[in-house]
């Protein structure tokens, strides 16, 4: 029978376990939603929370608009300020969302504008 060097048996040991454990691991992909105009904004009670309405498409969740919150991304106060800069100069955005990430809603990721 062959020898395995010290090297070649712990490294195909653990690759095994990598491909036999790699199932079992939610893959949640971000998803961009193509260049679109903002309709409509709004706000409610929470602070520094956006939501936002997109010319042509919908979040898929119980909740149609896209979410900024603050809970949700730790640079929710920029996004709000790219958006309402966007809407201003009737600038087209593309954002970055988790469908995955909540039953509810789509919570903003990243924000890329048009020039």
């Amino acid at each position: 029978m062959g020898r395995y060097t010290y090297l070649e048996l712990p490294l195909k040991n653990i690759l095994l376990i990598i491909l036999l454990i790699l199932p079992f691991f939610s893959y949640s992909a971000n998803t961009w939603t193509g260049w679109r105009t903002i309709d409509d904004i709004y706000t409610y009670t929470d602070e520094d929370t956006l939501y936002v309405n997109l010319n042509g498409i919908t979040c898929p969740k119980t909740k149609n608009y896209f979410t900024i919150h603050p809970n949700e991304v730790s640079n929710a106060k920029q996004l709000i300020s790219m958006v309402l800069a966007a809407k201003m100069s009737k600038t087209q955005v593309n954002v970055l969302y988790d469908p995955e990430q909540s039953p509810t809603f789509c919570f903003f990721k990243g924000l890329q504008l048009r020039n």
